[in-house]
């Protein structure tokens, strides 16, 4: 599975991250900081009395999982 984990700093200077999952082959950095504009243009996510300010950082990041067993009930 492919996740974006994204990075942004808020008003106060602290770093805060959001995480998409089932990200689309072939994200482009272009795409990603799109994205990361939007949502600090539009204030759409806040922690606390802070709204996000900067753009940090993104990242792809892709787990794979090896399921050992399964118990249905």
């Amino acid at each position: 599975m492919k996740k974006l984990v994204m990075k942004f700093k808020d008003a106060a200077g602290d770093t805060k991250s959001m995480t998409i999952t089932d990200v689309k082959d072939g994200l482009t950095q272009a795409n990603a900081e799109a994205l990361m504009d939007v949502l600090i243009a539009k204030d759409v996510f806040a922690w606390g009395p802070e709204s996000l300010s900067l753009k940090e950082a993104a990242s792809i990041v892709e787990t794979t999982e090896t399921e050992l067993f399964d118990i249905e009930a």
